[in-house]
């Protein structure tokens, strides 16, 4: 067990995931990130939130297809990873984290 400083982030983290190698995080700063978690490196930055992030969840590989649905041209991969987050912006959105895409927003 250790304790690391990621940075990348421009204001406080207010919301964390992680399944074991995938970290996410969410942020005043209005950004996702995802993190390797065995590194601590930053893997991507995802912005289009207006407000602070105040949740996410990396959504489990069994439940993928359930969520995506019908994404017009999309073709989802089961390898692909997905993360919802949302923010007090009122939206929660759907990224396809290895694409880095944004494939919905509900408000």
């Amino acid at each position: 067990f250790s304790v690391r400083a990621l940075e990348g982030h421009n204001d406080a983290v207010l919301a964390v995931d992680c399944d074991g190698s995938l970290l996410v995080t969410g942020s005043l700063d209005t950004t996702v990130k995802t993190w390797n978690a065995g590194s601590g490196e930053e893997l991507k930055s995802f912005g289009g939130h207006e407000g602070a992030v105040t949740s996410v969840v990396i959504v489990p590989a069994e439940e993928d297809l359930h969520i995506v649905g019908s994404q017009g041209d999309y073709q989802h991969s089961q390898e692909d990873c997905l993360v919802i987050s949302g923010s007090l912006d009122c939206t929660f959105r759907l990224w396809n984290v290895d694409q880095g895409l944004q494939l919905n927003s509900v408000y």
